[in-house]
């Protein structure tokens, strides 16, 4: 077994001659074992421009965000930064969920096995893509403007690079 090929196509120019290539490959290794060939969409990384971002947008909810519903008034500011984050991180994932567009690693409950204790774990942003990430931005901006928050200069700033880099 040879060591596998790879090809990263980036552009619609890119993929004749990958696939020439692809097409060569197949021929010369067809002689010696059947060929496996496959696929995979690789998804962008979120860069460290949207990290900052939602970090910032995260701070301003976890400090004036009231969040309310019917029956229901959740002040952020009762909880400390990490679990407003995921808080956030689960209503998001709940939301997309909800328009049928789930996370590929939405929150989960595990049973702790000493005491019978459910045990929620939450999605890891870390582990977010480009998509996930611009989804969860624009969750938190309209969650924020819903409440009455009234962003910060880093979050504004940040918010304002994001746009731009999106747009470019």
């Amino acid at each position: 077994m040879g060591k596998p090929l790879t090809y990263t196509i980036r552009t619609s120019d890119e993929v004749q001659g990958v696939l020439a290539r692809i097409t060569s490959a197949i021929g010369r290794g067809i002689h010696r074992a059947p060929v496996e060939v496959s696929l995979k969409h690789q998804e962008s990384k979120r860069g460290s421009l949207s990290n900052a971002k939602f970090h910032a947008m995260i701070g301003d909810l976890n400090k004036q965000a009231v969040i309310t519903m019917p029956g229901k008034r959740v002040a952020l500011s009762k909880y400390d930064a990490e679990t407003c984050k995921a808080l956030l991180v689960i209503w998001f994932a709940k939301e997309r969920e909800l328009n049928g567009d789930p996370l590929r690693r939405p929150p989960r409950t595990e049973i702790d096995p000493m005491t019978g204790e459910r045990i929620s774990i939450r999605p890891s942003t870390t582990q977010w893509g480009v998509k996930d990430t611009s989804d969860f931005i624009e969750f938190l901006y309209s969650l924020g403007a819903a409440s009455g928050v009234n962003w910060s200069e880093p979050a504004l700033r940040e918010y304002q690079d994001y746009k731009e880099a999106r747009a470019a």
